[in-house]
């Protein structure tokens, strides 16, 4: 890595405006829609639905088989769903009766996947399976797979664990903890096209509009870099006080990281990043990433949604010495939690969908 890294330390809480917050419903150019968050409850089986104009859940879906990622289409109104148990299938939710509306075994353990931006295929990279599937929903089929191996070495990559699709269409990043790295697709072509090395074990990471720069966790950091895309470096690295202290629970997980939950603003103009052991988010601006504030929220935050005018976050809290997680619902402009919302039990991934209103 070229140039001396970056390095960040806690600034002085402060505010900033976003401007006015809209009203919590809102049109997708003529249609009017209705915004719900879906929280995946891995340990619960299950999935937690929030209304976002009430700010309560609304529903719980049984799923079983260990549900461990999702990927919305606010495209057909379905939420599609992974799993990391013995049989590995992906579930389709229809987001308007909130009914299972197809399961497909696939196989493996499947961990966060997402779909190409025309919503037809869905990319799951299965953990310890060295591959990527490829499933179309249209046809409710399994249509292919990427060979998950380093071109450098013909290595395995190891633990697949996230998926994010470039803003353009073009490209899929699948992040390999254990063999620290970041694999680049094609998605025309479903091949390999580049593999990024990092620092450490990447964990949850956010891709700015531009897709020239990602912002990556890693296990071992309590903080998170900064990767450029096109030349493949670190070119920032923030980083946060450890007092070594460790919530209840913490050191029940297989795969530990002292961050798991990282996001940009709809706008683009902050990244949010929570800390697992500290059980705070923090606020930063883009792209000279100057903190602008810290918010308290639940015990061992995970993943963070935004509402489509980005006034308001809403956060797990995966909680595992308790009886169910929660999830934070945060005010972005006055920086402070406004509910908080009891859930299932390891509440990690969460996303939000917009479901048309007729």
């Amino acid at each position: 890595m070229s140039g001396m890294p970056v390095r960040f330390t806690i600034a002085t809480l402060c505010g900033l405006a976003l401007g006015a917050c809209a009203g919590r419903s809102e049109r997708a150019g003529t249609r009017a829609v209705t915004q719900h968050i879906y929280v995946v409850n891995t340990e619960s089986e299950s999935l937690s639905v929030i209304e976002h104009e009430s700010a309560r859940v609304i529903d719980t879906i049984a799923l079983g088989e260990r549900p461990h990622g999702q990927a919305p289409s606010s495209g057909d109104g379905r939420v599609y769903v992974t799993t990391d148990g013995e049989q590995g299938e992906v579930i389709a939710i229809d987001a308007k009766s909130r009914a299972i509306a197809w399961r497909l075994d696939v196989g493996g353990a499947l961990n966060e996947p997402h779909l190409t931006r025309d919503a037809r295929f869905l990319f799951a990279p299965d953990l310890l399976g060295a591959r990527t599937a490829i499933i179309d929903v249209k046809a409710q089929a399994l249509v292919g797979e990427v060979s998950m191996r380093d071109p450098s070495d013909d290595s395995a990559l190891v633990a697949l664990h996230n998926t994010y699709a470039s803003h353009d269409g073009t490209r899929m990043y699948v992040t390999a903890i254990l063999s620290h790295k970041i694999a680049e697709i094609d998605v025309e072509s479903r091949q390999l096209t580049r593999i990024f090395a990092l620092s450490g074990a990447p964990r949850p990471a956010a891709i700015t509009r531009d897709d020239r720069k990602m912002y990556v966790q890693l296990s071992d950091l309590h903080g998170f870099i900064e990767l450029d895309l096109e030349t493949g470096e670190e070119t920032a690295r923030v980083e946060w006080p450890d007092d070594g202290r460790r919530p209840p629970g913490y050191d029940a997980g297989p795969l530990l990281t002292k961050c798991h939950g990282i996001g940009l603003t709809p706008d683009g103009q902050e990244l949010w990043a929570a800390s697992n052991i500290e059980g705070n988010v923090r606020v930063y601006s883009t792209p000279d990433l100057r903190e602008l504030a810290v918010v308290t929220v639940g015990t061992m935050p995970n993943w963070i949604a935004f509402s489509r005018d980005g006034a308001t976050a809403y956060v797990t809290n995966t909680d595992p010495a308790a009886g169910h997680g929660t999830v934070s619902v945060i005010d972005v402009r006055a920086r402070r939690v406004t509910a908080t919302l009891a859930v299932g039990r390891a509440p990690k991934r969460v996303h939000r969908i917009d479901i048309a209103r007729h």
